[in-house]
């Protein structure tokens, strides 16, 4: 019961998001209209449409995570279910442990900033001319990381759960291969952090891991 909820909850955010794009589309036509016929521009257009994009982005991400809509890179993850189902869901739950821990700083890194702007009434635009308060948005942005850290912790257990049952019926091989995930990623963030961050090298092993598949 709480999970039919919690899922129309995230259907009922990614709603609100779709529609909120909906109507920033027609704000933009309106403006760039005002803007070429009439030489009068909608004011706080700009600002508005830039704390709206961030705002959508979180009201729909619990709902792609859950819906598994997500990009990923799926580089190794299909042969493993196709050869060891077990192994395979071992992996998709450490990769759901990744999910959370990163959706959860970001909540976390996100409340005090929302209770500053709160407190200090901080806005965006310009003094007497337009002013949009950014406290609404980040509070969507709370929620919204929170909502998908919560769901990444859903699949992980239900990951793990599937894991253990297909491990018990037989399907145990190349456990092993479960361990690399926290190694790989935690080479990952070590060769980001002191390695040279240029585009080319970022770059080509991102766009060879998206293309590659056998």
């Amino acid at each position: 019961m709480v999970g039919a909820y919690f899922t129309s909850l995230m259907r009922w955010m990614n709603g609100a998001g779709v529609v909120w794009v909906f109507a920033l589309t027609f704000l933009i036509c309106a403006d760039i209209a005002g803007r070429e016929l009439l030489d009068s521009p909608i004011m706080g257009v700009p600002e508005l449409v830039s704390l709206s994009l961030v705002a959508c982005v979180f009201l729909q991400a619990a709902y792609a995570v859950h819906e598994s809509r997500l990009t990923r890179a799926e580089v190794l993850i299909v042969r493993l279910e196709q050869q060891s189902p077990a192994v395979g869901q071992a992996w998709q739950a450490q990769l759901a442990g990744v999910g959370v821990v990163l959706f959860a700083l970001i909540a976390a890194g996100m409340w005090p900033d929302f209770v500053r702007a709160f407190r200090t009434s901080e806005f965006a635009g310009v003094e007497g001319l337009f002013k949009v308060v950014v406290w609404p948005i980040k509070l969507i942005v709370f929620i919204g990381a929170s909502v998908a850290a919560i769901e990444y912790f859903r699949q992980r257990f239900a990951a793990s759960r599937k894991a253990r049952e297909l491990a018990g019926a037989g399907d145990g091989q190349r456990r092993w291969l479960v361990l690399t995930v926290p190694l790989l990623i935690a080479l990952v963030f070590v060769v980001a952090w002191l390695g040279p961050a240029e585009p080319r090298t970022v770059g080509v092993p991102s766009i060879s891991g998206l293309t590659w598949r056998r």
